[in-house]
């Protein structure tokens, strides 16, 4: 979580599903090299489950 080179773009549908980032990742998220939007998040620190198997995340048009 040094880099937000894997930030994604979570489906709406699987927002409310996820816990709300970290201070750290949202700080994180404030320097990403593309717009951040509200359903940014870094991939990295999303812990997958069974509960959240067909998550769907696009990624942006740029990364760093």
């Amino acid at each position: 979580m040094t880099c937000a080179t894997c930030h994604v773009y979570v489906d709406d549908a699987w927002t409310a599903r996820l816990p709300a980032p970290s201070q750290d990742e949202d700080a994180m998220l404030e320097m990403t090299a593309a717009e951040r939007r509200p359903t940014s998040r870094l991939s990295c620190q999303i812990v997958l489950d069974e509960e959240l198997s067909g998550l769907t995340a696009g990624i942006p048009d740029t990364q760093y």
